[in-house]
């Protein structure tokens, strides 16, 4: 800027002269402030830069900072003369707070002097954070990671964890932008990123958890009663589940077999022998939840007893204290004791085997001297037909004690109570039906050794037959066939399994062939014995007696 200045002299005649001067000053240096790099500033974040258009070489400069509050820190690093300055990005300040950068230029040649400033308010940091879907926990899945992937220019981030609002802690870090925690529990999971500089720097990503542990609830319908080693039987299950189920069956006795698959409902099987225990799984397919439910099972050989007729055409395998029969039978009556007593042979005492008195037997219109071989042959109605009947399933329960449907203290107490509580016909009906059950296993007369059988096959002659049928230890087996031929004699317990092969080759014609079978380690029951040759086929029955 240019002025002229002018001096005017006056005297005291008047005169007067004037002089003037032209003044030229200089203007006052340019004052700039550039932006910051990089632009965004981040507090704790290391070195920034800021700059000026002029040049050191035409000015001279001088750089300030200051920062509300005053938050440690922020400081010029290195010169604050030069035309880009380097500073220290520090702690926060309250929100809102900035940073001011105040420049001095000094003119070299003119020795001018300006000031100007520039504020910068510090963003937030940069802080992203997103959380990989977690699976649906169950009964299958019961525990699971949560993985968090971040970015954040946060320094010294603090990460942490929460469940339904409730911190679980900060998880697994790799320092490399993923932090994963272990889980077992459905709910609301957040994980959040906080400057630990300004707690409203901050960051979060967050997921909901579901859980589904529906439990199936099963349980298997009482089975009914089976008989032992019986096809074509069903067992059924009541299941619950708000979803589909799988099934699986299985039995404790490898006896009892599931010829139908084993994961239907509901099954069907074979029944084995003795016991089982059946179980189910029963599998939720949503949630992998299991139910287990059980019940046991036991099946009944197939009843079956003589006919009182049997017993009184056959003693002589009662008639000794010795005899099988006879011994099971004094056995119970030693169990059950007093007024219980006899050896249970066929000429024992009627009263003492059922623990009468002679005022009972009288009672009940029997002789006091009345045999259990006597019992048998009594003719009538009411008591007679309860002494017969009663002692034929005496006899039957020892005979057949897997098959006769009472135990022989059973019929002991029974035959007892009904003639002291004058109960004859209901409990004589009882028995009879009993004995009654399968009676051509026993043929109710005629001798012990039964005539053979005896036909024409159609290419000559054939014999076969057994003796003693009953027997109760061994018995002979013997065919004869009139002609040559190959021919096989087989026998087979009551269920149609083979017990043993008693014959397999090729015969002579009209001799005879004799082959003995010990039943002593064999239950009693009814057998069956075939012979085959040719297009020949013969069956008979032969009955096992202990």
């Amino acid at each position: 800027m240019t002025t002229v200045y002018t001096v005017t002299v006056s005297n005291g005649n008047g005169c007067s002269s004037s002089c003037s001067t032209t003044v030229t000053v200089a203007p006052p240096p340019p004052c700039s402030i550039g932006a910051v790099n990089p632009a965004n500033i981040i507090c704790n974040s290391g070195n920034y830069t800021i700059t000026t258009p002029l040049s050191t070489s035409l000015y001279n400069l001088s750089w300030a900072i200051t920062v509300d509050g005053n938050p440690a820190g922020w400081n010029i690093v290195g010169s604050n003369t030069l035309q880009t300055i380097t500073f220290s990005s520090g702690n926060c300040g309250a929100p809102g707070f900035e940073v001011h950068f105040t420049l001095t230029v000094v003119d070299q040649a003119t020795g001018c002097t300006s000031t100007c400033s520039a504020s910068f308010a510090p963003g937030a940091p940069l802080c992203i954070v997103d959380i990989r879907p977690p699976v649906m926990m169950n009964c299958t899945a019961t525990s699971q990671y949560l993985l968090a992937s971040y970015q954040t220019d946060i320094v010294n981030p603090v990460f942490n964890w929460t469940r339904n609002n409730v911190s679980i802690g900060a998880g697994i870090n790799d320092g490399n932008g993923l932090d994963s925690i272990l889980i077992t529990q459905s709910g609301t999971y957040r994980f959040t990123i906080t400057d630990p500089q300004n707690s409203s720097n901050t960051c979060f990503g967050e997921v909901v958890v579901n859980q589904n542990n529906n439990v199936p609830v099963c349980s298997i319908t009482p089975p009914v009663a089976t008989q032992c080693e019986s096809t074509g039987n069903t067992l059924s299950a009541v299941i619950t589940s708000p979803d589909p189920v799988t099934m699986a069956w299985s039995s404790s006795n490898p006896t009892w077999v599931i010829t139908s698959s084993n994961t239907v409902n509901p099954i069907t099987y074979t029944a084995g022998t003795g016991s089982t225990t059946w179980m189910l799984v029963v599998t939720n397919t949503v949630s992998g939840c299991s139910d287990t439910c059980m019940v046991s099972d036991s099946c009944q050989n197939p009843f079956f007893g003589c006919t009182l007729g049997f017993w009184k055409n056959h003693p002589t395998i009662w008639n000794e204290a010795s005899d099988p029969i006879s011994s099971c039978i004094a056995s119970a009556i030693g169990s059950l004791g007093n007024p219980y007593s006899g050896n249970g042979t066929s000429s024992a005492s009627f009263a003492s085997t059922f623990g009468l008195t002679s005022s009972q037997m009288s009672a009940a219109g029997y002789s006091t001297t009345l045999t259990l071989m006597e019992a048998l042959n009594l003719g009538g109605g009411g008591f007679q037909m309860l002494a017969r009947q009663g002692v034929a399933s005496l006899l039957n329960t020892c005979a057949f004690p897997s098959n006769f449907p009472y135990t022989t203290a059973q019929v002991l107490t029974d035959m007892h109570n009904a003639i002291v509580n004058n109960a004859a016909a209901s409990q004589g009906n009882i028995f009879a039906s009993a004995n009654e059950a399968q009676p051509e296993g026993c043929p109710p007369a005629g001798p012990a050794q039964p005539g053979s059988r005896f036909g024409d096959s159609g290419n000559g002659l054939v014999d076969l037959k057994a003796y003693p049928n009953p027997f109760n230890k061994v018995t002979t087996l013997e065919f004869t066939i009139s002609y040559s031929s190959h021919a096989t004699l087989e026998l087979y317990s009551p269920t149609g399994a083979i017990v043993k092969v008693l014959f397999d080759g090729t015969t002579q014609p009209d001799v005879t062939y004799r082959f003995d079978f010990d039943g002593e380690l064999y239950p009693p029951g009814v057998y069956f014995y075939k012979l085959q040759f040719g297009d020949n086929i013969y069956y008979e029955r032969l009955t096992l007696i202990k």
